[in-house]
Protein backbone atom coordinates (compact mmCIF):
# COMPACT_ATOMS: atom_id res chain seq x y z
CA UNK A 1 0.00 0.00 0.00
CA UNK A 2 1.39 3.12 -0.83
CA UNK A 3 1.94 5.98 1.47
CA UNK A 4 0.00 9.31 1.35
CA UNK A 5 2.92 11.49 -0.15
CA UNK A 6 3.69 8.59 -3.03
CA UNK A 7 -0.42 8.11 -3.42
CA UNK A 8 0.32 12.13 -4.12
CA UNK A 9 3.18 11.69 -6.00
CA UNK A 10 1.78 8.71 -8.56
CA UNK A 11 -1.30 11.21 -9.16
CA UNK A 12 1.29 13.91 -10.10
CA UNK A 13 3.17 11.45 -12.66
CA UNK A 14 -0.01 10.60 -14.34
CA UNK A 15 -1.05 13.93 -14.40
CA UNK A 16 1.78 16.23 -15.49
CA UNK A 17 3.11 13.81 -18.09
CA UNK A 18 6.49 15.54 -17.84
CA UNK A 19 8.18 15.69 -14.29
CA UNK A 20 11.46 15.47 -12.56
CA UNK A 21 10.77 13.30 -9.44
CA UNK A 22 13.23 14.59 -6.96
CA UNK A 23 12.60 12.70 -3.85
CA UNK A 24 15.06 12.42 -1.00
CA UNK A 25 16.64 9.41 -1.57
CA UNK A 26 14.87 5.96 0.46
CA UNK A 27 10.99 7.62 -0.25
CA UNK A 28 10.10 5.79 -2.66
CA UNK A 29 10.57 6.85 -6.00
CA UNK A 30 10.62 3.17 -7.62
CA UNK A 31 7.22 2.33 -6.08
CA UNK A 32 5.65 5.75 -7.35
CA UNK A 33 6.97 5.02 -11.11
CA UNK A 34 5.72 1.31 -10.94
CA UNK A 35 1.96 2.52 -9.40
CA UNK A 36 2.08 4.94 -12.06
CA UNK A 37 3.35 1.90 -15.04
CA UNK A 38 0.24 -0.30 -13.36
CA UNK A 39 -2.69 2.18 -13.33
CA UNK A 40 -1.55 3.17 -17.07
CA UNK A 41 -2.04 -0.59 -17.84
CA UNK A 42 -5.33 -0.59 -16.03
CA UNK A 43 -6.27 1.92 -18.75
CA UNK A 44 -4.92 -0.93 -21.81
CA UNK A 45 -1.51 0.72 -21.45
CA UNK A 46 1.81 -1.50 -22.37
CA UNK A 47 4.71 -0.43 -23.50
CA UNK A 48 6.63 0.85 -20.86
CA UNK A 49 10.34 1.59 -20.85
CA UNK A 50 13.20 2.50 -18.16
CA UNK A 51 16.58 3.63 -18.63
CA UNK A 52 19.14 3.66 -16.10
CA UNK A 53 22.78 2.95 -15.04
CA UNK A 54 24.01 -0.76 -15.32
CA UNK A 55 24.53 -1.07 -11.39
CA UNK A 56 20.35 -1.31 -11.19
CA UNK A 57 19.25 -2.99 -13.90
CA UNK A 58 18.50 -5.74 -11.92
CA UNK A 59 17.13 -4.06 -9.09
CA UNK A 60 14.52 -2.59 -11.50
CA UNK A 61 13.97 -6.27 -12.28
CA UNK A 62 13.23 -7.59 -9.12
CA UNK A 63 11.38 -4.74 -8.27
CA UNK A 64 8.71 -5.30 -11.43
CA UNK A 65 8.60 -8.66 -10.44
CA UNK A 66 7.73 -7.89 -6.56
CA UNK A 67 5.48 -5.12 -7.28
CA UNK A 68 3.43 -5.80 -10.22
CA UNK A 69 2.20 -8.03 -12.53
CA UNK A 70 3.90 -6.37 -15.31
CA UNK A 71 6.68 -8.37 -17.14
CA UNK A 72 9.73 -6.93 -16.76
CA UNK A 73 12.64 -7.37 -19.92
CA UNK A 74 16.29 -6.52 -19.55
CA UNK A 75 17.24 -5.26 -23.07
CA UNK A 76 20.91 -5.47 -22.78
CA UNK A 77 24.00 -8.02 -23.66
CA UNK A 78 24.36 -9.43 -26.98
CA UNK A 79 20.86 -10.86 -27.31
CA UNK A 80 19.17 -6.86 -26.76
CA UNK A 81 17.80 -6.73 -30.24
CA UNK A 82 15.73 -9.72 -29.71
CA UNK A 83 14.78 -9.02 -26.41
CA UNK A 84 13.58 -5.21 -27.91
CA UNK A 85 11.52 -7.38 -30.38
CA UNK A 86 9.63 -9.60 -27.43
CA UNK A 87 8.86 -6.29 -26.13
CA UNK A 88 7.62 -4.40 -28.67
CA UNK A 89 5.48 -7.33 -29.68
CA UNK A 90 4.29 -8.63 -25.67
CA UNK A 91 4.62 -5.14 -24.28
CA UNK A 92 6.22 -5.62 -20.34
CA UNK A 93 8.71 -2.65 -19.00
CA UNK A 94 12.23 -2.57 -20.67
CA UNK A 95 14.97 -1.97 -18.80
CA UNK A 96 17.97 -0.95 -20.41
CA UNK A 97 21.80 1.01 -19.29
CA UNK A 98 22.23 4.25 -20.93
CA UNK A 99 25.01 3.04 -23.26
CA UNK A 100 22.89 0.31 -24.85
CA UNK A 101 20.39 2.74 -25.41
CA UNK A 102 22.40 4.74 -27.77
CA UNK A 103 22.50 1.53 -30.25
CA UNK A 104 18.53 0.41 -29.86
CA UNK A 105 17.30 3.85 -30.13
CA UNK A 106 16.45 3.96 -33.77
CA UNK A 107 14.51 0.87 -33.12
CA UNK A 108 12.25 1.86 -30.37
CA UNK A 109 8.78 2.43 -30.85
CA UNK A 110 5.92 4.47 -28.95
CA UNK A 111 6.46 4.28 -25.53
CA UNK A 112 3.77 4.89 -22.91
CA UNK A 113 5.55 5.48 -19.68
CA UNK A 114 9.44 6.55 -19.92
CA UNK A 115 11.47 6.24 -16.83
CA UNK A 116 15.15 8.01 -16.55
CA UNK A 117 16.70 6.73 -13.84
CA UNK A 118 19.65 8.87 -12.14
CA UNK A 119 18.68 11.15 -14.48
CA UNK A 120 21.45 13.57 -13.22
CA UNK A 121 23.64 11.12 -15.67
CA UNK A 122 22.07 13.02 -19.19
CA UNK A 123 23.26 16.64 -17.54
CA UNK A 124 25.44 17.23 -20.72
CA UNK A 125 23.83 17.91 -23.69
CA UNK A 126 25.90 16.97 -25.82
CA UNK A 127 26.04 13.84 -25.00
CA UNK A 128 24.88 10.82 -27.25
CA UNK A 129 23.32 9.40 -23.95
CA UNK A 130 21.66 12.81 -23.86
CA UNK A 131 21.08 12.60 -27.41
CA UNK A 132 19.18 9.28 -27.49
CA UNK A 133 17.15 9.89 -24.36
CA UNK A 134 16.03 13.59 -26.23
CA UNK A 135 14.86 11.21 -29.23
CA UNK A 136 12.77 8.88 -26.57
CA UNK A 137 10.85 11.95 -25.17
CA UNK A 138 10.00 13.02 -28.38
CA UNK A 139 7.69 9.42 -28.70
CA UNK A 140 6.56 8.94 -25.18
CA UNK A 141 3.52 10.33 -23.84
CA UNK A 142 4.43 10.14 -19.68
CA UNK A 143 7.95 10.94 -18.99
CA UNK A 144 9.44 11.01 -15.60
CA UNK A 145 13.06 12.02 -14.62
CA UNK A 146 14.06 10.37 -11.46
CA UNK A 147 16.93 12.11 -9.04
CA UNK A 148 17.33 12.41 -5.83
CA UNK A 149 20.25 14.55 -6.13
CA UNK A 150 19.25 16.66 -8.99
CA UNK A 151 18.51 20.07 -7.00
CA UNK A 152 21.73 19.65 -4.76
CA UNK A 153 24.32 19.56 -7.41
CA UNK A 154 24.92 22.17 -10.19
CA UNK A 155 21.77 24.20 -11.15
CA UNK A 156 22.63 23.53 -15.19
CA UNK A 157 22.12 20.13 -13.86
CA UNK A 158 18.44 21.14 -13.32
CA UNK A 159 18.62 23.01 -16.32
CA UNK A 160 19.42 20.06 -18.58
CA UNK A 161 16.81 17.49 -17.28
CA UNK A 162 13.82 20.34 -17.29
CA UNK A 163 14.80 21.29 -20.68
CA UNK A 164 13.36 17.52 -21.58
CA UNK A 165 10.54 18.11 -19.71
CA UNK A 166 9.23 21.91 -20.99
CA UNK A 167 11.92 22.45 -23.73
CA UNK A 168 12.89 26.24 -23.87
CA UNK A 169 11.17 26.91 -20.68
CA UNK A 170 14.20 28.08 -18.40
CA UNK A 171 15.83 29.70 -21.89
CA UNK A 172 19.04 29.08 -23.30
CA UNK A 173 22.06 27.33 -21.32
CA UNK A 174 23.35 30.74 -21.09
CA UNK A 175 20.73 32.95 -20.46
CA UNK A 176 20.28 30.67 -17.93
CA UNK A 177 23.20 30.40 -16.24
CA UNK A 178 23.18 34.03 -16.47
CA UNK A 179 20.53 34.79 -14.82
CA UNK A 180 19.91 31.88 -12.49
CA UNK A 181 23.27 29.92 -11.88
CA UNK A 182 25.88 32.78 -11.46
CA UNK A 183 24.00 34.68 -9.00
CA UNK A 184 22.41 31.56 -6.81
CA UNK A 185 25.81 29.45 -6.94
CA UNK A 186 28.29 32.52 -6.69
CA UNK A 187 26.38 35.27 -4.84
CA UNK A 188 23.90 33.69 -3.23
CA UNK A 189 21.34 35.35 -4.32
CA UNK A 190 18.66 34.28 -2.34
CA UNK A 191 15.67 36.51 -4.66
CA UNK A 192 16.54 34.47 -7.70
CA UNK A 193 16.97 31.19 -5.81
CA UNK A 194 13.66 31.68 -4.74
CA UNK A 195 11.82 33.05 -7.67
CA UNK A 196 13.79 29.91 -10.15
CA UNK A 197 11.74 28.02 -7.48
CA UNK A 198 8.39 28.88 -8.31
CA UNK A 199 9.19 28.88 -11.64
CA UNK A 200 10.61 24.67 -11.78
CA UNK A 201 7.22 23.74 -9.33
CA UNK A 202 5.13 23.06 -11.40
CA UNK A 203 7.41 20.14 -12.94
CA UNK A 204 9.78 19.50 -9.99
CA UNK A 205 8.08 16.90 -7.12
CA UNK A 206 10.81 17.10 -4.35
CA UNK A 207 9.81 15.64 -1.22
CA UNK A 208 12.41 15.29 1.70
CA UNK A 209 12.58 13.10 4.81
CA UNK A 210 12.40 16.09 7.19
CA UNK A 211 9.37 17.68 5.24
CA UNK A 212 6.20 17.51 8.15
CA UNK A 213 4.10 16.03 5.45
CA UNK A 214 6.12 12.90 4.83
CA UNK A 215 7.96 12.23 8.37
CA UNK A 216 4.83 11.91 10.05
CA UNK A 217 3.91 8.84 7.36
CA UNK A 218 7.18 7.00 7.88
CA UNK A 219 7.54 3.97 9.97
CA UNK A 220 10.09 4.23 12.25
CA UNK A 221 14.02 3.57 11.47
CA UNK A 222 14.98 -0.16 11.63
CA UNK A 223 18.51 -1.32 11.47
CA UNK A 224 19.45 -4.43 11.37
CA UNK A 225 23.43 -5.83 11.55
CA UNK A 226 24.35 -8.70 9.07
CA UNK A 227 27.62 -10.45 9.60
CA UNK A 228 28.48 -11.83 6.28
CA UNK A 229 32.14 -13.52 6.42
CA UNK A 230 34.70 -13.97 4.14
CA UNK A 231 34.77 -16.89 1.53
CA UNK A 232 37.83 -18.45 2.23
CA UNK A 233 39.29 -16.76 -1.48
CA UNK A 234 38.70 -13.65 0.37
CA UNK A 235 40.83 -14.46 3.36
CA UNK A 236 43.57 -15.82 1.71
CA UNK A 237 43.87 -12.09 -0.39
CA UNK A 238 43.04 -10.34 2.98
CA UNK A 239 46.24 -12.12 4.97
CA UNK A 240 48.46 -11.60 1.75
CA UNK A 241 47.72 -7.81 1.05
CA UNK A 242 48.07 -7.33 5.39
CA UNK A 243 51.65 -9.42 5.45
CA UNK A 244 53.05 -7.48 2.21
CA UNK A 245 51.96 -4.11 3.77
CA UNK A 246 53.64 -5.06 7.06
CA UNK A 247 55.99 -6.18 5.19
CA UNK A 248 56.80 -3.06 3.01
CA UNK A 249 56.27 -0.80 5.94
CA UNK A 250 59.33 -1.71 8.04
CA UNK A 251 61.87 -0.62 5.23
CA UNK A 252 59.75 2.41 4.94
CA UNK A 253 59.29 5.89 6.65
CA UNK A 254 57.71 9.21 6.72
CA UNK A 255 54.70 10.18 3.81
CA UNK A 256 55.85 6.39 1.92
CA UNK A 257 54.87 4.66 5.13
CA UNK A 258 51.81 6.78 5.02
CA UNK A 259 51.20 5.97 1.37
CA UNK A 260 52.07 2.36 1.76
CA UNK A 261 49.14 2.00 4.63
CA UNK A 262 46.25 4.02 2.55
CA UNK A 263 47.20 1.74 -0.45
CA UNK A 264 46.37 -1.49 1.65
CA UNK A 265 43.52 -0.29 2.84
CA UNK A 266 42.20 0.59 -0.17
CA UNK A 267 42.95 -3.38 -1.42
CA UNK A 268 41.52 -4.86 1.64
CA UNK A 269 37.67 -2.46 0.53
CA UNK A 270 38.21 -4.07 -2.58
CA UNK A 271 38.81 -7.75 -1.42
CA UNK A 272 36.07 -7.20 0.89
CA UNK A 273 33.75 -6.11 -1.78
CA UNK A 274 34.74 -8.97 -4.33
CA UNK A 275 37.89 -11.07 -4.74
CA UNK A 276 37.47 -9.63 -8.74
CA UNK A 277 37.15 -6.11 -7.67
CA UNK A 278 40.89 -6.61 -6.26
CA UNK A 279 42.16 -8.33 -9.57
CA UNK A 280 40.61 -6.25 -11.64
CA UNK A 281 38.89 -9.47 -13.31
CA UNK A 282 36.00 -6.99 -14.42
CA UNK A 283 35.48 -5.06 -17.44
CA UNK A 284 34.23 -1.52 -18.67
CA UNK A 285 32.26 -3.18 -21.31
CA UNK A 286 28.79 -2.34 -20.63
CA UNK A 287 27.80 -5.96 -22.39
CA UNK A 288 29.65 -7.47 -19.88
CA UNK A 289 27.35 -9.83 -17.01
CA UNK A 290 27.75 -8.87 -13.92
CA UNK A 291 30.02 -10.56 -11.27
CA UNK A 292 28.63 -13.68 -9.41
CA UNK A 293 26.91 -12.17 -5.89
CA UNK A 294 29.41 -14.04 -2.44
CA UNK A 295 27.08 -16.40 -0.21
CA UNK A 296 28.50 -16.35 3.18
CA UNK A 297 31.12 -19.22 3.95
Amino acid sequence: TLRRYQQFGTQYIICQKRVLLGDDMGLGKTMQVLAAMCHLAAQGKKHFFVVAPNSVLINWEREVKKHTKLNPIVVHGFDRDDELEQWQREGGVAITTYTTLGRLVDKITAIDLLAVDEAHSVKNPETQRTQSVVLLCGQTEHVVFMSGTALENRLSELWSILEFCTPGYLGSQGDFRKRFATPIERHKDRRQADKLKNLVRPFVLRRLKTDPTVISDLPPLVETRQNVPLTAEQAQLYDSVVNDMLHRVDNADGIKRRGLVLSALVKLKQICNHPAHFLRQGSDDDNAPPLPTLKPG
